[in-house]
């Protein structure tokens, strides 16, 4: 069941999403166990492995960042890891994709992702959003601050950035836990803090999002819960997630390993939530034409004056009618031709005729 404080939070347009390798596997390409298995076999195949029961261990407890490190070291450097795995992340054959297709509509103030791909990109810019994408320089860092939008943040960077990827144990190392990466933890520790987020692709076991949810951990605002969809966990993990890391998680069941009632649940919320061009339609405002602003002006001081004498409602009328002064001042002829008061001389009395009865009624007043 799809949380209705998330519905509610993501149609307010200032959300931040986090995308992890979920959507990215529909489309086609290697999930993390996928990719470290066809480093290792590529790595055999060269000749090059030192340990491979270091290999077959670092696959069987899932410790995916220590393999590629260990694939690094026996390769020599980091230039031949990246040209290695490059072509290992180009996707066979490309799928659409439903959750990339939906995430995409939904008006997400910013994108946070962990992926290396540019998938985000390329959906939105389908739909005709533009979005700049920055990575994880400090400098990249600036953009990210109250009232942020149009944003796409790889927080891993791209293999087309050595020196910046977060791939291997010693990255993650960098990154999350030496003073090297401080500018980094602070900042997304800031935007837990500042901003509702919502992550998706992610499995409570990846290690992209343990790292993640160390940082949450030290934020905890009630006031900007995380909102985490993710599947067939348990009550205790539920409990566990809200009180330790302010994470509300929202589950779905994938026994089939499809994650087709995942797909169901999204359909289903997806009714219920505004596609961002609605709400870009809904937050901008169109500058009227100034004869309908005339026009309006006119068709409400008629209506307020049916049924009452026009010398009564003069003087509100006359400043109804002039929104503004020139430079010169206000003439007598000047309010006489205004788009309202010439609207207002249709119904009966001329403008003149008004004036004089105005003024006889003030004189009467005076000698009685």
């Amino acid at each position: 069941m799809f949380d209705k404080r998330l519905i509610r939070t993501i149609n307010n347009g200032r959300c931040f999403i986090l995308v992890g390798s979920g959507p990215s596997c529909e489309v086609g390409y290697p999930s993390w166990q996928r990719l470290a298995e066809l480093t290792y076999a590529e790595v055999t195949k060269m000749g090059r492995v030192s340990d491979s029961k270091s290999y077959e261990k670092y696959l069987a407890d899932k410790k995916y960042p220590e393999l590629f490190r260990q694939a690094e070291l026996n390769l020599g450097d980091r230039i031949a890891l990246v040209n290695l795995i490059k072509p290992l992340l180009t996707p066979p054959a490309r799928n659409q994709g439903v959750l990339y297709g939906l995430i995409s509509k939904w008006p997400f103030a910013c994108y946070l992702t962990t992926n290396y791909d540019d998938e985000i990109a390329t959906y939105l810019s389908n739909l005709n959003e533009h979005f700049t994408v920055i990575r994880n320089r400090q400098k990249d860092f600036y953009s990210l601050r109250d009232g942020a939008s149009h944003l796409i943040q790889k927080l891993h960077s791209d293999l087309n950035h050595p020196d910046e990827v977060v791939l291997t144990s010693a990255d993650y190392k960098r990154f999350y836990v030496e003073d090297s990466g401080q500018y980094f933890r602070d900042k997304l520790r800031q935007v837990f803090e500042m901003f509702d987020v919502f992550i998706i692709g992610h499995s409570l076991s990846d290690p992209d999002i343990d790292f993640v949810l160390q940082l949450a951990r030290k934020t905890a605002s009630p006031q900007h819960p995380i909102y985490m969809v993710a599947a067939d966990f348990t009550k205790a993990d539920e409990q566990e997630y809200l009180e330790k890391y302010n994470i509300v998680l929202i589950q779905y069941s994938n026994r089939d390993g499809t994650h087709s009632e995942l797909l169901r649940m999204l359909k289903t919320a997806d009714r219920f939530i505004v596609p961002r061009h609605r709400i870009r339609e809904r937050t901008e405002t169109a500058a009227r034409p100034k004869e309908e602003v005339e026009t309006a002006v006119a068709l409400f001081l008629f209506r307020r004056l049916q049924g009452v004498q026009a010398t009564d409602y003069l003087a509100p009328l006359v400043l109804a009618g002039l929104p503004w002064e020139g430079d010169k001042g206000i003439a007598i002829e000047d309010i006489a031709s205004t788009p309202a008061l010439r609207e207002f001389t249709k119904g009966g009395n001329s403008f003149t005729e008004a004036k004089r009865d105005h003024k006889n009624s003030r004189l009467s007043g005076i000698s009685g």
